[in-house]
């Protein structure tokens, strides 16, 4: 499984790299027209996922304070610095410092941050993984509560993923069998 992945490839990124032959350069520029549809795709996300809420779900803090094994009156700290309203809140920063909260998380926490999560990804800002390695860790029931939409825009989020030109058919066969089980 790829460790990390770069979306946003363009010209001026080849200028970074050693010489390298033209087998490569072709890659990466059929990438970058495979990839055209990011900016759609993260649109897609922000719609679909636009009027979720944490409402009574385990938050990012709060997950980060039960992976440190706190409780009582520090983990109800936590929870009550949790953002629970708007998940385009959730910055970068938070996200990259808590990046084993989505291990202790509920389904609702996890439908609150995906959205964060996998725009952070798409936008190469999310250092923890690629989006397979994300969604591997969701519990099964966080796409029993997921609307079609969001499950559609979590399907783009992958089809786009599965031409990225640095996965092997292994990566592309894990893809497939995600999809079929977020549908």
């Amino acid at each position: 499984m790829i460790e990390l992945m770069f979306y946003r490839l363009s010209l001026k990124h080849l200028n970074h790299f050693p010489p390298i032959d033209d087998t490569l350069r072709d890659i990466i520029l059929q990438w970058m027209k495979d990839s055209a549809g990011l900016d759609a795709v993260i649109e897609q996300v922000r719609q679909a996922f636009a009027d979720v809420k944490l409402e009574d779900g385990i938050g990012l803090i709060e997950a980060q304070g039960l992976d440190d094994y706190l409780s009582g009156d520090a983990l109800a700290e936590f929870r009550a610095s949790d953002e629970r309203d708007d998940w385009q809140r959730l910055t970068v920063d938070t996200l990259n410092a808590c990046e084993s909260s989505p291990c202790f998380m509920d389904a609702k926490g996890l439908c609150f941050i995906l959205p964060a999560l996998l725009i952070a990804i798409l936008n190469d800002q999310y250092y923890h993984g690629p989006i397979t390695y994300l969604l591997h860790r969701m519990p099964a029931g966080l796409f029993s509560i997921l609307t079609a939409k969001q499950k559609s825009a979590i399907v783009a989020c992958l089809e786009l993923t599965k031409k990225h030109p640095f996965l092997d058919a292994q990566d592309v066969a894990e893809i497939d069998d995600m999809i079929a089980h977020v549908q």
